[in-house]
């Protein structure tokens, strides 16, 4: 198992190991993709430098979908919906 190094207890070394679980899981829907919010909090935003519509505040897996605009925001269906920037999220 991979350490997480921001763990401050058990608990956080469970989460982190279902998280690796997920992130490995394939998508079976097209254009649907599954990246971690690594170093939350971590926010999510109406439109692109837009305003900020929610925080997530814990390390967790995300839905990502509809592409990526030319300046690094994913699109997710979070929040009701808006953008996330790219260094922000890790996949695997």
């Amino acid at each position: 198992m991979i350490r997480y190094s921001g763990a401050k207890n058990e608990k956080d070394f469970t989460n982190f190991a279902e998280l690796q679980i997920i992130c490995t899981a394939p998508s079976f829907n097209p254009g649907i993709a599954i990246g971690v919010v690594f170093d939350p909090p971590s926010y999510i935003r109406k439109s692109p430098n837009g305003k900020i519509i929610c925080a997530v505040k814990e390390l967790r897996a995300i839905e990502l979908n509809g592409g990526i605009t030319p300046d690094g925001w994913l699109f997710t269906p979070i929040c009701g919906g808006g953008v996330i920037h790219k260094s922000q999220i890790r996949f695997n």
